[in-house]
């Protein structure tokens, strides 16, 4: 049986393992399992991977999306632009490669939210709660975004829309 899970602390607050288990459930998957795996120390994670040798992959929350990336193998491009890691994907020779699925998932809904809405990305200053949550989210995307002079009207000049970040 493969085991996919999520590494956090504390994860009471987690509902991962109820939707996982059930979208496993109702899809009939049947030879995969999602736990939730507490740890308290980044440091026990090794621990953690040896317990489980058909771990295939993790989601990370907090507080360990930073200091994670220090216990794979490779980080993806997103990771590497971000600085953190979100998703762990286990290959079976236990190598663990990092990637970022949020700046992926913001850069999408911010592209999304955006079309028609501005024409210019620098009227973006008109709406500083998305300013900020840029800025909290990537330093690269926000560099992106304010430098871009492209008119989002049209959704074949979006920038990022050949996905080459």
């Amino acid at each position: 049986m493969k085991v996919l899970g999520l590494i956090g602390y504390p994860l009471s607050h987690s509902f991962s393992q109820r939707y996982f288990s059930d979208k496993f459930r109702k899809e009939g998957i049947r030879d995969v399992v999602y736990e939730n795996f507490e740890i308290k120390r980044i440091d026990d994670l090794p621990a953690l991977l040896e317990s489980y040798p058909n771990l295939c992959g993790l989601n990370v929350t907090i507080p360990y999306k930073e200091e994670v990336k220090h216990y794979v193998h490779e980080l993806d491009p997103s990771a590497l632009k971000v600085g953190a890691v979100n998703v762990i994907k286990i290959l079976p020779d236990q190598r663990r490669i990092g990637y970022n699925s949020d700046y992926y998932g913001f850069r999408t809904s911010l592209e999304s939210w955006l079309a028609g809405k501005v024409t210019n990305i620098k009227s973006l200053v008109e709406f500083p709660y998305i300013c900020y949550q840029c800025w909290l989210n990537s330093s690269v995307l926000w560099e992106t975004l304010w430098h871009s002079d492209v008119d989002l009207s049209n959704p074949g000049n979006r920038p990022c829309q050949s996905r080459t970040y």
